[in-house]
């Protein structure tokens, strides 16, 4: 991906000692900008929008390791490891979020099997097994 970051520091006029900091990038083929943050007006406003930046692109990661780990799943009806061992990967996620992305990255076959050993083995009422249960759409298959 060949472009570069721009960091723009820029001071108020009409407020002495007051400052802007931008963060951007540019395409120096055709020289058009995006910018990544909205205007932080302290260093640590920029510091807590870069952290949150990068933890959104730390989970952008994760759910495409996990969606190209279910295409070697993919036209199989079987996953290669069993939905317990699946179950075992998704109580361990930190958030919500994450579980919910690797489930819903497997293909439907897939997520039919898991969510039917959920539902048959789980307990209901403990642990992750209530978060699974409200937020299963019996429909598409998919935790929402």
């Amino acid at each position: 991906m060949a472009g570069k970051w721009i960091l723009r520091v820029e001071g108020e006029p009409a407020k002495p000692g007051s400052y802007s900091v931008h963060l951007g990038w540019e395409d120096p083929q055709s020289g058009q900008s995006v910018e990544l943050l909205a205007p932080c007006n302290s260093i640590d406003s920029f510091r807590q929008e870069i952290d949150r930046l990068t933890a959104e692109l730390q989970q952008l990661f994760e759910e495409a390791r996990n969606r190209v780990k279910s295409l070697a799943h993919a036209g199989s009806s079987v996953p290669k490891e069993s939905p317990d061992i699946i179950w075992k990967q998704m109580q361990g996620f930190s958030t919500e979020a994450e579980m919910f992305a690797f489930f819903n990255s497997f293909d439907e076959p897939q997520r039919q099997q898991v969510a039917e050993y959920i539902f048959s083995s789980v307990n209901m009422f403990k642990g992750r097994g209530p978060i699974f249960s409200e937020h299963y759409d019996s429909t598409s298959h998919f935790l929402e």
